[in-house]
């Protein structure tokens, strides 16, 4: 067994935007083999934890066959970057590479890759 520290981030409100905050970070006991975990965990504990985790994977897959391929945030911001935002914007950024990424997920920059992505279509 091995143990690993881990961060523990939620979403807080910072100047009035929603960011992934650090509030903590916890240490992880990190089972090797099926003995060591048996050995240190209780069956019914582990037996739980299985099913539980089985179900919401399952659920999952099948949530996945129902689902519109939609973008995702980092695909979003490439489509933004490369056809939405204008030189004159870009050039303000030089240099502020947290304040651009704010700008292409801002909610004019959002409108714009819709429009870009339904025209595409």
């Amino acid at each position: 067994m091995k143990d690993v520290t881990k961060s523990v981030k939620t979403g807080k409100l910072v100047d009035g935007v929603k960011k992934q905050v650090e509030v903590g970070t916890v240490t992880c006991p990190i089972y090797e083999t099926v003995e060591e975990l048996v050995a240190n965990v209780s069956g019914e504990t582990i037996l739980g934890l299985f099913n539980k985790a089985n179900v919401i994977r399952l659920q999952g897959n099948e949530r996945a066959k129902h689902q519109d391929k939609a973008a995702g945030k980092t695909k979003r911001r490439g489509i933004a970057y490369d056809h939405c935002i204008t030189t004159e914007e870009l050039t303000q950024y030089v240099n502020k590479w947290t304040e651009l990424q704010d700008y292409l997920d801002s909610p004019e920059m959002e409108a714009r890759v819709d429009a870009y992505i339904a025209a595409s279509e």
